[in-house]
């Protein structure tokens, strides 16, 4: 049987997101605001976790994005995140992570399945 996953998308700060990607199956996912890293303080990171209630296979992206002058969002980073299954229950973090900079940014994941 094959089933048809909802795209899991979380933008901004402290955004969170919940939707059912099969029946009976929900994930959580939270895209936290970019900030500087403690690991590497010259570094600025875009974490996200997920969370789901069964095992999932999950792939996407995570973007540090970058408003111009105009006021529009562009990326200035993007990470593809290797897919991997979730563990029901379990809490899983990807980030994405550049060399700090002047300006505004926002993160943006993105797991279509």
């Amino acid at each position: 049987m094959s089933v048809a996953l909802a795209p899991v998308v979380a933008t901004a700060i402290l955004a969170t997101t919940s939707c059912a990607v099969a029946p009976g199956v929900e994930c959580t996912g939270n895209a936290q605001q970019v900030h500087r890293s403690s690991g590497t303080p010259s570094d600025m990171v875009a974490k996200s976790t997920l969370r789901c209630s069964a095992a999932v296979r999950m792939t996407g992206y995570i973007e540090i994005q970058r408003r111009n002058s105009a006021g529009d969002w562009y990326t200035y980073k993007r990470t593809d995140v290797s897919s991997f299954t979730t563990v029901p229950g379990a809490t899983h973090t990807r980030q994405a992570a550049t060399r700090c900079a002047r300006g505004t940014f926002r993160n943006k994941t993105y797991a279509p399945r």
